[in-house]
């Protein structure tokens, strides 16, 4: 059953506009000589797609169009004479501190770590090949300080980061990052949100499989079938992939024969992913079920500077099921989210040489939540209110050593949100509010709250001038890993632990020209209660809530498009991380002053894309500054060094009838540059991968 998305489209002089089309999914609608339009949609999570000649296209996900929308004037492009833009994979939204990332199956990245590489705000860490390690961090906050969501459910344990390389890129159908945080959210949503939104059952009957080779033994395998069954509609995807992954390093210079080149072993990754989502919208209640289930087999050796990891192994499964009820009343959109989520995981490391490390345990993690909303639009602008509980719980066996292990631990969550929204057109002067609150109580923790503001003008000339100021104000709390671990001869938990917290600024000033842009914003950071792990006087790794953190960064970004199909994307960022960490009695701590590990000083990234029909060619460039990788910072040889690495990526795709042929390839890090982003952690050289996709509609 589809519900009824009302709404008015202005241009910028405050004059209604007929004869716009609309589309989202297999709807579509078009605006009467009011502007007025009644679109039926079928799922809150759609993009809807905003087309008239002679205006700028605009895409936005359902729950972020306003009442009144306002579309720009473009110049009336005419084939073989005027400028074509280029599609870029770069969208930005009318609200500065967000990014749309609208994702094409032409595009030759083949990962989600590949495609957020390009966003100026975001650093990946990890290796860049297939089933490694890669996460997310900004300026100045850790991975676990970044919330990542699937269709809108929290990915993240609490307090603990989300490994982007094991979410497949094939599942996705947009991106969208919050770069100051969202209040919605809660715990994690400290230094930005990334959305991932997956690739809804459609009306169409669609089969894709997709091979992809790639340095270092790569193989990729993929099946994606859309099919619709008499009102119910049904996606399934399947893939499954191996690499080895052992790449060539270069010896550290005080290391035996420095100049040599080693091979990191004992490296292989496999893992294979199922997603099944059905669909029902014909009925008087609409309802959505997704399972993705993904088993992992992937060996770990460590550090390059010790070889007690060698041989170990992780292997498991996780399963995450989400059933979404939702319904039109009134005027009113109301949606509910069942989760259950189920992970295993067993680590071995009894292989080792050394008898402290040697390990056999297996960790269990469970989430079971629901989610209510209620959204409602009213003149000019919406309101959302939600109300949240959720249950994890997690448990730990050591095997070889009993006295380690943890029983069951549960955490109790609820939660209350609510975030308005205001649309404002003032003649050729525009006026856009968002703003959200949450406030959540935790069974074995304080009670918390996160408030997000965010207000942006723009003036609708030629050159249009946009200024926006942004706060927010977030907290994380700790893992239960930093809470309860028990101990052993490494490492041990503290419960004494606080919860992390953040306040945020951002001001920014934006001049766009037609398809150019030239963009600055400036963001200052505070940061309370950091947790870090450090040595205590027995050598036992211990958490505390011994830092505090200040970080001043500055962005500048733009987006020019010189001539036909060509798009050109210029920025540069400077970071002042300064640690700002005292004692109990208020006195400077040892590191009072120093930077804040790995916060690189400054970040260039330049990329030139070229489309002509179907044919799509990129080129990338980043460059990555100084970071250190201790706290105390007392010798240069804890301060990795700057690296550059150029990636191009190229993609044809063919239509024949009812066939879609698409081949891709991708050269990364051609200049071959050795490099490390973690301390011992050598990344590769020069690699590539290869794709073929045959899809038949």
């Amino acid at each position: 059953m589809t519900y009824v998305l009302p709404g008015y489209i202005w241009d910028s002089q405050g004059n209604p506009l007929d004869n716009v089309y609309l589309k989202a999914g297999q709807c579509s609608a078009i605006t009467n000589a009011h502007g007025r339009y009644e679109l039926e949609v079928v799922s809150q999570d759609e993009l809807v797609y905003f087309h008239r000649i002679g205006y700028e296209d605009v895409i936005l996900p359902i729950a972020e169009i306003p009442y009144r929308l306002t579309m720009n004037a473009a110049p009336l492009k005419l084939k073989g004479i005027s400028v074509e833009s280029g599609d870029d994979i770069y969208r930005q939204t009318a609200d500065f501190s967000r990014i749309i990332i609208d994702l094409d199956n032409q595009s030759a990245e083949n990962s989600l770590p590949e495609i957020l590489k390009k966003i100026q705000y975001l650093s990946i860490s990890g290796s860049g090949l297939t089933g490694e390690e890669q996460k997310a961090s900004v300026a100045g906050f850790l991975p676990r300080h970044i919330v990542v969501l699937l269709d809108g459910v929290p990915l993240n344990a609490p307090g603990e980061a989300v490994d982007l390389s094991l979410i497949p890129i094939a599942l996705l159908e947009s991106i969208v990052i919050n770069k100051t945080g969202f209040a919605e959210v809660g715990s994690g949503a400290m230094g930005a949100v990334i959305d991932l939104r997956t690739d809804k059952p459609g009306d169409s009957r669609i089969i894709k499989i997709k091979q992809n080779l790639g340095a270092y033994g790569m193989s990729r395998s993929e099946l994606s079938i859309n099919h619709p069954f008499s009102g119910l509609k049904f996606r399934m995807y399947a893939g499954i992939f191996s690499a080895d992954n052992d790449f060539t390093y270069q010896a550290r210079e005080f290391w035996d024969n420095p100049d040599s080149l080693r091979i990191r072993r004992e490296n292989r990754k496999q893992n294979f992913d199922l997603n099944i989502a059905v669909s029902d919208n014909t009925h008087w209640l609409n309802w959505d079920y997704s399972l993705y289930w993904q088993q992992l087999n992937h060996q770990l050796p460590g550090p390059t500077n010790t070889n007690v990891y060698l041989g170990s192994l992780l292997t498991g499964n996780n399963a995450r099921q989400l059933l979404r009820l939702s319904k039109a009343l009134s005027g009113t959109f109301y949606q509910m989210d069942l989760i259950f989520n189920r992970e295993e995981t067993e680590y071995d490391n009894r292989d080792s040489d050394y008898p402290d490390f040697r390990l056999l345990n297996r960790n269990f993690q469970s989430r079971k939540g629901i989610i209510f909303s209620a959204t409602r639009s009213f003149f000019r602008g919406k309101q959302k209110i939600g109300f949240e509980y959720q249950n994890d719980l997690s448990e730990y066996d050591d095997v070889l050593n009993e006295n380690n292990s943890i029983a069951a631990i549960q955490r109790d969550r609820y939660a209350i949100y609510f975030s308005p929204e205001y649309n404002g057109n003032l003649g050729l002067l525009s006026l856009n509010i968002d703003a959200g609150t949450r406030y959540e109580t935790f069974s074995d923790l304080q009670d918390q709250s996160s408030l997000s503001c965010s207000a942006e003008m723009t003036l609708h000339k030629e050159i249009r001038p946009i200024i926006g100021i942004g706060y927010s104000r977030g907290y994380t709390v700790p893992s239960f890993y930093d809470l309860y671990w028990v101990g052993d001869s490494q490492a041990i938990g503290n419960p004494e632990l606080k919860s992390e917290s953040s306040r945020t600024w951002q001001v920014r000033a934006e001049l766009k020209y037609r398809e150019n842009s030239l963009a600055i914003s400036r963001k200052h950071d505070r940061i309370n209660n950091l947790i870090y792990w450090f040595p205590n006087f027995n050598q036992i790794w211990k958490p505390a809530n011994l830092g505090e953190g200040e970080i001043d960064y500055l962005e500048i970004n733009a987006m020019l498009n010189p001539i036909n199909k060509i798009m050109i994307n210029l920025g540069y960022s400077a970071v002042r991380a300064i640690d700002r960490s005292r004692n109990p009695d208020g006195s400077q701590t040892a590191t009072y002053g120093k930077s804040l590990i790995y916060t690189p000083e400054y970040n260039f990234v330049a990329g030139v894309n070229f489309r002509s029909g179907n044919a799509d060619l990129n080129v990338n460039y980043r460059l990555t500054g100084p970071q250190w990788t201790t706290r105390d910072q007392l010798s240069k040889t804890k301060r990795l060094s700057e690296y550059g690495l150029l990636n191009t990526g190229f993609s044809f795709l063919v239509n024949y009838g009812s066939f879609q042929f698409n081949t891709n390839i991708q050269l990364k890090n051609m200049l071959n540059t050795r490099y490390e982003i973690y301390a011992y952690s050598p990344q590769p050289g020069f690699n590539w991968t290869f794709g073929l996709e045959l899809s038949y509609h």
